[in-house]
């Protein structure tokens, strides 16, 4: 690998396999890596729909024609497709539901993989795969009162100290990502390489496990594992304006190929005219020393079309509400109505958390013409979320979130559920067991519907808008999941059968493919195994 990062910026205006195999070609000779033997492979199908979600994955054309390239160069090469999809969604039906114009992929979406590269390409999604638990070692393990706090933090500190994901990671010799370039305010405005891998590849149970305040610092801890070889981008229509999973797609006409994730998120940084120094993820992973944040230190080859893409981006026209609270404002000034929901939130505001989860929600609503008629119909209701002190105005609130539900409970009279629920019934009951009868000290009273969680999981907030407003109240995807419940239920039996042995624990700090970057060097020796060498104790 070259000693400086290499990105590669190349015009593709189409998905045409040939002009995307040549351009990664030219991508491939100029960042330098070579991938042989087994290589896991991750692409973006956080969410695929034919209509709703156009550009929220990356389109198996372009994985096709990197694929050409890539396999034609290296005989021995075989690549594995990993990774998890959205919370509450089957990997494996989002692969079959991420399709492309070519009749391959029309009906199979990336599941015609396998068959079109029969014999160098598999699919095993991590949701249903066989699990390893990687003990990290980058960084400083964080204690129970860091990760409960909202103070600043250093960055050496880590917030994950083992993980659970694919045993593959572990015996692989290479890793490529195929993301989709998009704007996600759920990443500080980014959805690129190091947002893919850090979310990517966690289980179900660990998606939302540190989502709110120290969601910039778990998937940087990711990279321990999924540093990648090789990046090729998906910007030839690239997702602006909204939530990532519905936002409009706009022609770009762009493939970024490289070696380094940080390097190539600053890069994309600047296409969509964002300062990458302003993106936590981009300073922790740079600061631990996976790429540089300057593109003075990078070597961008095709550097002189970047002014071209960027007056592009903005040519797009596309300005959405960065936070929840501006939300109201910004759909009055769009649609010419008020927003029938009252939004208050408390501090510290929290991108990657219940406030902007609660964004997100609204925003797959706001994103699709026909559901964005139908969010001028909902009835009135109040939406509090964070440590909110703002006295509701209507009847009927929302709590999203613990720090909500506990701060109405502090200034409430009373707080008492509708129904009876007994002790360990209520993830059973589902949305029923979050009604709320309440009084006010002023003397008004009405319902609330308490939403927990920290932050509270998309399909739960579904639910709860539904319940709560008698299904007057719902996004374009509240329904989306009943449609792979079948789906679910396979994975996780596939889940538990490749795991009915337990999961074994293995070493991050022993991955062979890792042992001469740069930035694994000051973590090779950690102190405690350092003690035991000394006292001659067995260090394995």
């Amino acid at each position: 690998m070259p000693a400086r990062p290499r990105v590669f910026v190349a015009r593709v205006d189409d998905y045409d396999p040939a002009r995307i195999r040549s351009a990664v070609s030219e991508g491939i000779a100029f960042v330098g890596p070579r991938l042989q033997g087994n290589v896991v492979a991750k692409a973006d199908w956080s969410y695929a729909h034919r209509r709703r979600g156009s550009a929220a994955y990356t389109r198996p054309e372009l994985v096709k024609g990197a694929l050409d390239s890539l396999l034609a160069r290296e005989p021995d090469l075989f690549l594995v497709f990993s990774g998890t999809a959205n919370w509450g969604r089957s990997a494996r039906r989002m692969a079959r539901k991420a399709w492309g114009h070519p009749a391959d992929f029309r009906r199979q979406g990336f599941l015609a993989l396998p068959r079109v590269f029969r014999g160098r390409v598999s699919i095993c999604p991590t949701d249903e795969a066989r699990y390893y638990r990687y003990q990290l070692s980058v960084g400083r393990r964080m204690n129970h009162e860091e990760r409960r706090s909202v103070d600043e933090i250093g960055d050496g500190c880590r917030y994950w100290d083992r993980v659970a994901t694919g045993w593959e990671l572990y015996h692989a010799d290479g890793v490529l990502l195929f993301p989709k370039l998009k704007s996600n305010h759920l990443a500080h405005g980014l959805g690129g390489a190091v947002a893919l891998q850090g979310a990517g590849f966690l289980r179900g149970a660990d998606l939302l496990d540190g989502h709110d305040q120290h969601h910039s610092r778990r998937i940087v801890d990711l990279l321990e594992l999924t540093d990648p070889d090789l990046i090729v981008t998906d910007a030839i229509d690239v997702g602006v304006g909204g939530s990532p999973d519905t936002q409009a797609g706009h022609r770009l006409g762009a493939v970024l190929v490289a070696n380094n994730a940080v390097a190539h998120d600053v890069v994309c940084a600047h296409l969509l005219g964002l300062d990458p120094g302003a993106i936590p993820h981009l300073r922790l992973a740079s600061s631990r020393g996976y790429g540089p944040l300057d593109l003075d230190a990078i070597d961008v080859e095709g550097g002189e079309q970047l002014p071209l893409f960027t007056t592009r981006v903005r040519g797009f026209g596309v300005s959405g509400a960065r936070r929840v609270d501006d939300f109201s404002s910004h759909f009055e000034r769009e649609l010419g109505v008020p927003f029938p929901l009252e939004v208050c939130c408390g501090d510290p505001y929290q991108g990657s958390g219940a406030h902007g989860l609660l964004l997100d929600w609204l925003y797959t609503s706001y994103d699709l013409p026909d559901a964005r008629e139908r969010m001028k119909r909902w009835p009135r209701a109040s939406v509090l979320v964070g440590d909110c002190e703002a006295q509701p105005t209507s009847r009927r609130v929302f709590l999203v979130g613990d720090a909500a539900i506990a701060s109405f409970r502090s200034q409430a009279a009373y707080l008492q559920p509708l129904l009876p629920v007994p002790t360990g019934m209520e993830r059973w009951l589902g949305a029923l067991a979050g009604l709320h009868r309440y009084r006010l000290p002023d003397g008004r009273t009405g319902l609330a519907m308490a939403i927990p969680g920290s932050p509270p999981s998309r399909p739960a907030m579904d639910r709860a808008f539904f319940v709560g407003s008698l299904g007057r109240i719902r996004s374009a995807l509240t329904f989306e999941a009943l449609g792979g419940l079948l789906a679910g239920l396979i994975t996780t039996l596939l889940r538990r059968h490749r795991n009915r042995d337990g999961i074994r624990v293995v070493h991050a700090r022993k991955i062979q493919r890792f042992v001469d970057r740069s930035w694994r060097e000051p973590w090779l020796g950690p102190a405690a195994l350092t003690l035991r060498k000394e006292r001659g104790e067995d260090s394995s």
